[in-house]
């Protein structure tokens, strides 16, 4: 569902994490237009976030109209100018991406590194598709002199 709210960014070089302080549940609806339009706006993006925080791992993505396909024993996306970037899938999982596009272009949600992306769900028709779930948080490691 979606949710409406206030909330606060924790203090971060590239604010990526967010605390709701009020919320609110909304009945859903169509996801709006946005995310990047093409891997060259993601790269732009991404250099911007590394620049204002050079340990960043993962970067948070929406990609618009990317169709997966299979090149040898490689999955990958292509956007609208057929620029590729490489998927970080298990087999069975980019398979079933492969069979949700049939083919077409889709909104694609998920994380990417500077290398590989790596989605969590595919937005189809408006409604989000859960393709594979995040990976549990490291905890934090205590820290002692």
């Amino acid at each position: 569902g979606w949710v409406k709210g206030k909330g606060v960014f924790y203090p971060e070089a590239f604010p990526l994490r967010l605390l709701l302080i009020e919320a609110e549940d909304i009945p859903p609806r169509a996801l709006p237009p946005a995310g990047y339009p093409d891997f060259e706006a993601l790269g732009n993006a991404y250099a911007t976030a590394l620049a204002e925080n050079p340990w960043l791992k993962e970067f948070p993505a929406r990609l618009r109209a990317v169709r997966p396909y299979l090149e040898g024993t490689r999955f990958l996306l292509a956007d609208e100018r057929q620029t590729c970037i490489p998927l970080q899938l298990p087999p069975e999982t980019a398979w079933r991406l492969l069979a949700l596009s049939a083919g077409h272009p889709l909104e694609l949600l998920g994380l990417w590194n500077g290398h590989t992306f790596l989605p969590f769900g595919a937005v189809l028709e408006g409604t989000y598709c859960l393709l594979h779930r995040p990976p549990a948080p490291e905890r934090p490691r205590d820290f002692r002199i």
